[in-house]
């Protein structure tokens, strides 16, 4: 893959995209050097969601692993389901390429009303 930054996934919520904000990463593009970035949770706007609301993945092209998780709630909770419970929850979306291309994690947030 050529680009120059890990692509992004997409998301959706009953029919409506999310925001997505890359975080950290590691990439090799298949032309250039490889680029370790170091970032903190960017600053994210919450999406408004009916409670249990299902969450639709779209992977970024050539994955290997795609893992998404609800930083709110044990590991163990659907995390492609939005709580029942009124609130703010961050989502983690990490990405790994084959062949070592490279890895991403990735953030977007929901406000349950």
């Amino acid at each position: 893959m050529k680009a120059e930054q890990p692509p992004l996934p997409s998301i959706s919520i009953n029919g409506t995209a999310v925001e997505v904000a890359r975080g950290g990463y590691n990439w090799c593009p298949s032309t250039g050097s490889c680029v370790s970035v170091d970032a903190s949770i960017p600053d994210l706007k919450a999406v408004l969601v009916p409670a249990g609301s299902t969450i639709d993945t779209t992977a970024p092209e050539g994955i290997k692993q795609f893992t998404i998780t609800n930083t709110n709630q044990d590991f163990n909770a659907d995390a492609y389901h939005v709580p029942e419970t009124k609130g703010e929850y961050l989502y983690n979306i990490h990405c790994e390429w084959f062949l070592d291309q490279g890895q991403a994690d990735y953030y977007f947030l929901v406000e349950v009303n």
